[in-house]
């Protein structure tokens, strides 16, 4: 019996895809693909990407070694990884703080909105209404 996706939450495909839609929309269309890749890339460091805020502008992640959540600014030529500030520390679970700061956040990774069962009116994980 295989897992679906609706045990194992959205592909990597369609993360991409979402966070491709959203800044094309909010940000230069143009650039879209390489600032989404370079969001993405990240996550191969230990971080889990959260979430966009301040107008898309900048990528928030959490990580669980550190157990915090860095805000870092990112533009076409990708994530500036030396320029973060702390948003939370001591932070056992990310969804927890998303749920609670969903409300600030421009843009939510598909994985917690689908932890957190939140409404989407969007096909994030292929499934039809």
């Amino acid at each position: 019996m295989g897992t679906t996706p609706e045990h194992t939450g959205p592909s990597r495909r369609r993360v991409y895809t979402d966070l491709f839609d959203e800044l094309a929309f909010h940000r230069h269309a143009e650039y879209a693909g390489h600032m989404a890749r370079a969001l993405l890339r990240m996550e191969r460091d230990g971080k889990d990407l959260v979430g966009l805020t301040d107008d898309h502008e900048r990528a928030v992640y959490y990580s669980s070694a550190g157990r915090t959540l860095r805000g870092y600014a990112f533009d076409k030529h990708g994530v500036r990884e030396a320029e973060f500030d702390t948003v939370w520390r001591l932070l056992s679970d990310a969804a927890s703080w998303v749920d609670a700061h969903q409300d600030q956040l421009d843009w939510i990774h598909p994985h917690y909105r689908w932890v957190l069962d939140l409404e989407d009116d969007r096909d994030v994980w292929g499934f039809q209404p």
